[in-house]
């Protein structure tokens, strides 16, 4: 899997997990597609997920979807 390849690579990468349902939603799919991979630094802060993907307010999503993007900002902070 593309997690252990990255893990185990030359780079040594951690992925950062987050409890985020979903980063990517339209009407019709949603997924958890964005992800932070790191190395040489440790994250300070759990991932956040801004924006309507993890909202029940279809017609929000749908607003979003056309304005902005399909993707929602995911955000994190981190240490070196």
């Amino acid at each position: 899997d593309f997690s252990d390849e990255l893990a185990q690579g030359p780079a040594s990468l951690e992925h950062v997990r987050h409890g985020e349902r979903f980063t990517y939603r339209t009407g019709r799919y949603s997924g958890r597609f964005d992800h932070f991979w790191v190395g040489g630094a440790r994250a300070t802060s759990a991932p956040v997920v801004g924006g309507p993907c993890n909202s029940d307010d279809a017609r929000e999503v749908a607003r979003y979807n056309r304005a902005i993007s399909d993707h929602c900002p995911v955000s994190v902070a981190f240490a070196w």
